[in-house]
């Protein structure tokens, strides 16, 4: 049942935080934000995980303090069905618990043609 159960609000709000430093890394200037140097598809994946945990740690969201209910909220946001939400929670789910465990790119580099 610890497997299955949904994570704090808590851990969620402070992985979401490093989420969004991740995508926007600040410059050391302090103003405006680095390039985070991620391939498209690895972007993508990064930006679905922070709606969904801004669907899960947002007070005035249908999804707050639902686990499965932000997750397929955020799929349909996105027009994907609820296998990928079920994707999302597990790749969402072992970045909270490890913040080394960021998606991979199974389609390699990319080349532009």
């Amino acid at each position: 049942w610890e497997l299955r159960k949904a994570p704090e609000v808590v851990k969620c709000a402070t992985a979401l935080q490093d989420l969004r430093n991740i995508l926007k890394p600040c410059r050391d200037t302090g103003r405006g934000y680095k390039d985070p140097a991620l391939d498209n598809w690895t972007k993508g994946q990064l930006e679905s995980m922070v709606t969904f945990l801004t669907h899960y740690t947002n007070p005035s969201s249908p999804g707050y303090e639902a686990w499965m209910a932000a997750s397929l909220l955020t799929a349909n946001r996105k027009g994907m069905s609820s296998w990928w939400a079920h994707d999302l929670r597990e790749a969402t789910k072992a970045y909270i618990n490890n913040r080394i465990n960021l998606p991979i790119n199974p389609y390699g580099t990319w080349t532009i043609s």
